[in-house]
């Protein structure tokens, strides 16, 4: 096989390679999915999507749910809701996957990139506050950047790989500043942050059940939200804005975004073993600890304990940088994961320091 073969979709990996999470499907998915076959309910309608839809809701403790085809969807969807206009400006953490940046791109936005820091490589809130503070100012009853000129309107905490994003003083901050709080939720169903599960801190949430999450339905997202207008929009929205269920009607430019029925009787299936796979995940994370953490100059990036508890968490590890001019506070080097990923997310191109995490917001000035 040629070089470019080798990189193109459905080739075979490399001897020895380790996935980041292969799907497991062991309950009732077969039952599920031949009722749909029996009962001819193969499409977007059917009982599994509100089934699913509240199997999700339920989880998390939101009071609503809109299942849509992807993450991506569900995305672009929740900035649709909650943060649309095209002279706007989001903050989300620099990825290896641009589906975020796309996303805010879709409803005419521009992405603010925040970078990562080094404990758990999630959004630097340390940074976020200080973008906010210093390189925005208020006027005419919006948030705007001095530089640009353009509003900021949302903030996107993204929880990579089963760790929440210190969360508080950013909830802080859109209070204060009157920003749309949307957390890309993706790749953490089941972690909570001081209490509360992730994908129900903010005004609107996402989730993914892509092959290589926790739970799959093949492709399939959710935006989850306990503000019923939002709810009803994004559902609207999702359905390509039908305003007759026999006519063709449209109030809104509209998308064809809702989940298949046989996509969601996997979904509800998968969300009945959701407990046991988060179990297997920590104990795979155990293995992971006690079989890297003997090598002289590994460091776990994440703690599993204390407010931040990880739901199910990929076990990540750096090296100790190989340059003496990087800073020791950042990863740097090479990341030892599951899926042996490249370089360590959260190595900075400017100064490198520690996120303060205790840190508030400054009062709002008066007079």
């Amino acid at each position: 096989m040629t070089a470019l073969g080798k990189l193109a979709p459905g080739a075979p990996p490399k001897a020895g390679f380790i996935p980041l999470s292969v799907p497991e499907l062991q309950g009732n998915e077969w039952a599920y999915v031949k009722e749909c076959l029996d009962t001819g309910w193969v499409s977007s309608a059917g009982a599994f999507v509100e089934q699913f839809e509240r199997s999700v809701a339920d989880a998390i403790g939101a009071r609503h749910a809109v299942a849509t085809v992807n993450g991506t969807a569900a995305l672009h969807v929740a900035l649709l809701v909650a943060a649309s206009g095209r002279t706007t400006r989001s903050w989300c953490r620099p990825s290896r996957s641009s589906r975020r940046a796309n996303a805010i791109r879709y409803v005419g936005a521009w992405p603010v990139f925040i970078d990562a820091e080094p404990d758990y490589w999630q959004m630097d809130v340390g940074k976020a506050l200080d973008f906010l503070e210093r390189q925005c100012e208020w006027r005419a009853g919006g948030l705007y950047n001095r530089v640009t000129g353009r509003q900021v309107r949302a903030v996107i905490p993204v929880h990579i790989l089963g760790h929440p994003v210190d969360l508080e003083p950013l909830r802080d901050a859109c209070s204060k500043y009157r920003l749309s709080l949307i957390e890309d939720a993706t790749e953490s169903l089941g972690a909570a942050y001081r209490g509360t599960r992730v994908g129900h801190l903010g005004d609107v949430a996402c989730f993914s059940f892509n092959g290589n999450k926790l739970i799959t339905t093949g492709g399939g997202g959710m935006l989850v939200t306990d503000d019923a207008a939002l709810a009803h929009r994004a559902r609207y929205l999702t359905t390509q804005a039908k305003d007759d269920s026999i006519e063709y009607v449209h109030g809104a430019v509209g998308y064809n975004y809702r989940l298949t029925n046989i996509q969601a009787a996997l979904g509800v299936a998968q969300m009945e073993r959701l407990s046991a796979y988060i179990a297997a995940k920590r104990r795979i994370a155990g293995i992971y600890d006690r079989a890297l953490g003997r090598f002289p100059g590994s460091r776990r990036c994440g703690k599993r304990r204390g407010p931040r508890a990880c739901g199910g968490c990929i076990p990540c590890w750096s090296t100790r940088p190989s340059s003496a001019s990087t800073p020791a506070s950042c990863c740097g080097g090479w990341s030892v994961t599951a899926s042996r990923r490249g370089p360590c997310g959260s190595r900075s191109t400017d100064r490198c320091r520690t996120p303060a995490r205790s840190r508030r917001i400054a009062p709002w000035p008066t007079g």
